[in-house]
């Protein structure tokens, strides 16, 4: 994750794909014990306005999805909104 005045930049890359150019990545953000966000998009960048955050500790997990073709989700990673 990359933090910008905008929002934050979620990105990954997973093993053992390469430059596939199919490849979309389904990222899962969310608050400990609250409704998850998701969104699909680029597995190199996805943008988050930074108005879907409030005040403290998120987390996110990623998968890498090519048609029928879906990876197991990463592990959570937690983070922290200001």
């Amino acid at each position: 994750m990359i933090s910008a005045d905008n929002g934050p930049t979620f990105a990954a890359s997973p093993a053992g794909y390469g430059s596939n150019p199919n490849l979309i990545g389904r990222f899962e953000i969310a608050r400990p014990g609250q409704e998850s966000l998701i969104k699909v998009g680029n597995l190199y960048g996805i943008g988050i306005p930074a108005q879907s955050f409030t005040p403290g500790t998120h987390r996110f997990r990623v998968r890498a999805e090519d048609g029928d073709a879906v990876s197991p989700w990463s592990a959570w990673c937690d983070f922290v909104a200001q």
